[in-house]
């Protein structure tokens, strides 16, 4: 019979993440590893002695006995953001693990949001074409149908992420979404090689007692890697050089500096005449040449087009965005106040955090936002307010 002494056992546990600890017949501590050394003193006390004070309740303690003792094994607390990410995370490998990524990421997204109906499409004209759709507990026949007076209609209009959480109410006379007793909506694009609307992704329930901000988090996720798998496969193809007096960026489909000049001279003269404000954000890449060097220029591209798609999604239809510099992006937001950055702030964090997780590696970035009315209306002040308070978050993030 094979044995293992409990110097093996002790070389073992060292490695592990749990916190183990070794107890004796007497209850006395013969071995601890050094996960269980990290933790908080005050934690470590109280979880050897059984209480149930409030810092510990966070951890899971087992008990395992031992012919001459026994073993407590303690879970540190997992964040409910560290919890969030690896679902995520799991998401993307069964959308990647296979040739059929549409029908791969309907049946991901009902796993993960346990949803009865989720559907992958494409536009065809005035028609939705349904390339993959899960229907409660199985892939079922593909189907096309007419998109106007559906909730996909009004995703399409606004290439934002949408929901309704009353389906019936907001939409009465649409009779397939009545016989099927839909009571819940939530749909988003996916994009092309120039960030065209190619398709989306739209995911139906029978309930409307679910987490919509999980929701939007798992769709949108699915919907930046279908558009990123159709980046990767066109990533050898020549991309046409915008002429040099195009508004259009050739590489981001994004609008370029020549149009972000306009765009700004427009809205402070219409500042002038009638003080409408408007808010501007310079965003820039943190460390992009580094990664450009390390992973190739082609990965570089890549990423720069995966921003721009995220930055298109910001915000609220008439706002902007732009490529100003290399790796260097700006929007411009239209008659918006101080009270709805934090919003916008929380949605580009979001969207950085979902690349990461894309890409594989982290996506960091620095930020510097300016009012125009905090320049009287001066277009060149504003976009040196905003550049300025970006360049003094970047040297305190280094």
């Amino acid at each position: 019979m094979f044995e293992v002494s409990i110097e093996d056992c002790q070389a073992i546990f060292a490695h592990c993440s749990d916190g183990i600890v070794l107890l004796d017949s007497q209850g006395q501590q013969t071995f601890h590893n050094a996960a269980f050394s990290r933790l908080p003193e005050q934690d470590r006390r109280q979880l050897l002695a059984g209480t149930a004070a409030a810092d510990t309740t966070r951890y899971r303690l087992r008990r395992q006995s031992l012919s001459n003792g026994e073993a407590l094994i303690i879970q540190p607390p997992v964040t409910p953001q560290q919890e969030h990410d690896a679902v995520l995370s799991a998401l993307l490998e069964q959308i990647h693990s296979t040739d059929d990524i549409y029908a791969a990421t309907a049946q991901a997204i009902h796993r993960t949001l346990g949803w009865r109906w989720v559907s992958v499409t494409r536009f065809v004209e005035d028609q939705v074409e349904v390339l993959a759709h899960w229907d409660t507990d199985r892939l079922s026949d593909n189907f096309s149908f007419e998109i106007a007076g559906t909730p996909c209609e009004q995703m399409v209009r606004s290439e934002r992420y949408t929901l309704f959480t009353d389906v019936g109410k907001a939409f009465p006379c649409n009779e397939a979404l009545q016989q099927i007793g839909a009571q819940t909506y939530a749909g988003l694009i996916y994009q092309g090689a120039q960030q065209q609307p190619v398709g989306h992704i739209m995911a139906i329930h029978d309930q409307r007692n679910v987490d919509y901000h999980h929701a939007e988090e798992v769709i949108t996720l699915a919907s930046l890697a279908l558009s990123a798998n159709m980046l990767l496969a066109q990533a050898n193809d020549n991309l046409a050089r915008a002429l040099e007096e195009s508004r259009t960026d050739s590489l981001t489909g994004l609008y370029n500096r020549k149009h972000f000049d306009e765009v700004r001279a427009a809205l402070a003269q219409d500042y002038d005449c009638h003080q409408h404000d408007a808010a501007m954000a310079i965003i820039d890449l943190n460390n992009f040449k580094a990664y450009n060097d390390s992973k190739g220029h082609q990965a570089g591209d890549l990423l720069l087009q995966l921003v721009a798609g995220e930055l298109k999604k910001l915000g609220r239809e008439g706002d902007t965005a732009f490529r100003i510099g290399g790796d260097e992006f700006a929007l411009v937001f239209p008659g918006i106040n101080l009270s709805q950055n934090s919003r916008l702030c929380q949605q580009f964090s979001d969207s950085m955090r979902r690349l990461s997780l894309i890409i594989g590696c982290p996506v960091e970035s620095s930020v510097g936002c300016a009012m125009l009315s905090e320049t009287a209306g001066c277009a060149e002040h504003w976009y040196k307010l905003a550049d300025q308070r970006m360049y003094h978050q970047k040297q305190h993030q280094t």
